[in-house]
């Protein structure tokens, strides 16, 4: 996370749902794990809100495996992100990042 809030910072952008990361490698360090890129997804408990300053919409970031990340380097689009999440949402509703889920 600190990564990329860095990357924020830096950049002047943001992420957005259905935006997605490929992490380069694990996103936990000494773990056997396939988890090894992020998703966007509207956070299923807290959602979007209305203030006096516009719209909020509270972002969760979902962990995909290796496969997933090729997947979506291979079709980059907004519809195929959203596919993915409504594809993990079938058997996760919460959208937790399970570090042992395999492909």
């Amino acid at each position: 996370m600190n990564n990329l809030a860095r990357y924020v910072f830096n950049s002047g952008n943001w992420f957005e749902e259905f935006h997605f990361v490929p992490a380069g490698g694990p996103i936990r360090l000494e773990t056997d794990t396939d988890i090894t890129g992020l998703v966007f997804a509207l956070d299923p408990e807290l959602g979007r809100i209305d203030t006096p300053h516009g719209e909020v919409s509270f972002l969760q970031m979902v962990g995909i495996t290796s496969k997933e990340v090729e997947r979506l380097k291979a079709n980059p689009t907004t519809e195929e992100v959203e596919r993915l999440i409504n594809e993990l949402k079938e058997t996760n509703p919460m959208l937790l990042t399970d570090l042992n889920r395999k492909s």
